[in-house]
């Protein structure tokens, strides 16, 4: 199935008022039935001085690893692909390639900084991430750290993970030793008209709103507009980043990232 995407990325006011670029990046990837999604929110606190680069290899490695799973199950029958959901669901397999792909990244950029390194100090590159794999017989979530997922079915659908995969009193990310562990990872077989819309969007966006109902009503008059005609779409295309840089200066201060799919 095909789908349009919609995507737009602001520095936070809070950036720009100290001269700093977005510790914020998004990227996502056309496949032959579907698409990868996936935006990394770099710490952006000193200790973590690479944590913009932090945030785009986090990117890079979500969609390397989804790429690698996509070519895997496209061609697999239902019985294979039940047993092999099951299995990713199990052996965690898909977190831990996504940390040690970061990590890889991570080593070729800090050996430019600092060559001949033996130690990589990998709280400079600080990030949290979220990815979406989304093709015609399987949906993938994927989120450490903050950012949110959000499907339209019939309703608003909020995408909740186990709460219980965090570590008390820090924010989860990239850096961790163990950040494998707490890569919450959700994947189910659907058919390919479950899914009406879906967006994700960095915590800049959804500090933006007081309620959920608010953010939710911003959402859809986005994508009704962007869907109503070639002269509203246009209009979404031509103001949406203003839009976005308003929130972030009367409301959450911070970058903010968002991809739709429709």
């Amino acid at each position: 199935m095909k789908y349009n995407i919609f995507s737009s990325s602001v520095v936070g006011y809070k950036n720009k008022f100290k001269n700093k670029g977005s510790q914020d990046y998004l990227r996502y990837k056309n496949l032959e039935d579907g698409v990868i999604c996936a935006i990394g929110d770099g710490h952006g606190i000193r200790r973590c001085k690479y944590s913009y680069k932090g945030s785009e290899f986090a990117c890079n490695a979500c969609i390397d690893i989804l790429t690698d799973l996509y070519i895997k199950i496209k061609d697999t029958d239902e019985n294979s692909l039940e047993n092999l959901v099951k299995e990713l669901r199990e052996n965690e397999s898909i977190q831990k390639n996504i940390q040690q792909k970061w990590r890889q990244y991570v080593i070729e950029h800090y050996k430019t900084k600092i060559p001949n390194v033996y130690d990589v100090d990998y709280v400079l590159y600080g990030t949290t991430l979220i990815g979406v794999l989304l093709v015609n017989n399987i949906k993938l979530y994927l989120q450490i750290g903050d950012g949110d997922i959000v499907e339209y079915t019939n309703q608003f659908n909020l995408v909740e993970y186990n709460k219980d995969s965090k570590v008390y009193g820090v924010l989860n990310s990239m850096y961790l030793d163990d950040a494998y562990k707490y890569i919450d990872l959700k994947i189910d077989i659907i058919n390919k008209s479950d899914i009406d819309a879906l967006v994700m969007f960095s915590d800049g966006f959804t500090n933006s709103f007081k309620t959920y109902k608010e953010l939710s009503n911003s959402l859809r008059y986005t994508i009704n507009q962007y869907r109503k005609n070639v002269f509203t779409r246009y209009n979404v295309n031509k103001t949406y980043k203003k839009y976005l840089e308003i929130l972030s200066t009367n409301n959450s201060k911070d970058d903010i990232s968002i991809i739709f799919v429709l």
